[in-house]
């Protein structure tokens, strides 16, 4: 029997155990958002009989969708799950929240209650391993899918995907979200709104906390976002930023140096 091969991502919320320590004194408030979350998840992930997996548990969120075999489910999912990704990511920046995660294409056997396979291990190890910051890990397993299916994805699909994985500075391959926007060249007012959203509310977040540990996960994130938000008049001042909240040497280099996918 051949395996059911799927493409599967594991995302943990940042931030997130905070509402859930609130729902004991917040019930309704934090069902809300925990509904809101669902609901988005549900429509990005489970449409057309795709044969969409979507679980949502503590400050976690596991999906996967089929790579071949299944009923207008093509190889080119692997661009549908990319930009259903990059969909997700910016309605979570749009409601204050940032998240890492790890994504891979891997073996799965799923039941009512049971979750077992390659795909699931491999998403987890790169976000629990390899993420650290709120970065999308893209494992070498989705690598070797895309070379394998390249030559027949739909028309621009493989290209498209490959313009959205960058090499970070220690050497991680990490899915590029902000360079789509960046592309947005034919609707400038549009895209100049989503940095400045994008920067209020990594500023928020930043205002938010004093965890040295979550802070690093900000400057990281600040930094990535300044590789855009620099040229798209919506920077962010790291040293106004995060004064007297880390260290100021730390805050002398203003971008990441993030490379294409060779």
């Amino acid at each position: 029997m051949t395996p059911p091969i799927v493409i599967a991502g594991f995302f943990d919320i940042l931030g997130f155990k905070e509402l859930i320590e609130l729902s004991e004194r917040e019930w309704d408030t934090a069902i809300e958002k925990v509904k809101l979350i669902d609901s988005m998840l549900r429509k990005l992930f489970t449409p057309r009989d795709s044969g969409g997996l979507v679980r949502f548990f503590s400050d976690n969120v596991y999906i996967s969708v089929p790579l071949e075999n299944v009923t207008d489910v093509r190889p080119d999912n692997l661009f549908w799950f990319f930009r259903q990704l990059y969909e997700m990511q910016w309605f979570f920046v749009e409601v204050g929240i940032f998240i890492r995660g790890g994504i891979s294409v891997g073996t799965q056997y799923v039941t009512d209650t049971t979750l077992f396979g390659t795909a699931l291990v491999r998403a987890y190890l790169a976000e629990s391993k390899y993420a650290k910051v709120p970065r999308i890990v893209v494992d070498q397993s989705f690598i070797a899918a895309l070379d394998n299916y390249e030559n027949s994805m739909t028309g621009h699909g493989a290209s498209n995907t490959r313009l959205l994985i960058r090499k970070d500075e220690d050497g991680i391959l990490f899915m590029d979200y902000m360079s789509l926007w960046d592309d947005w060249t034919w609707f400038d007012s549009f895209k100049t709104e989503k940095f400045k959203t994008h920067r209020e509310q990594i500023i928020a977040s930043i205002n938010g906390t004093t965890d040295e540990t979550t802070l690093n996960k900000y400057l990281w994130l600040a930094k990535y976002h300044n590789v855009y938000g620099t040229q798209n008049d919506a920077p962010i001042d790291l040293k106004k930023a995060f004064k007297g909240k880390l260290p100021s040497e730390l805050l002398t280099k203003n971008i990441l140096v993030i490379e294409e996918l060779s």
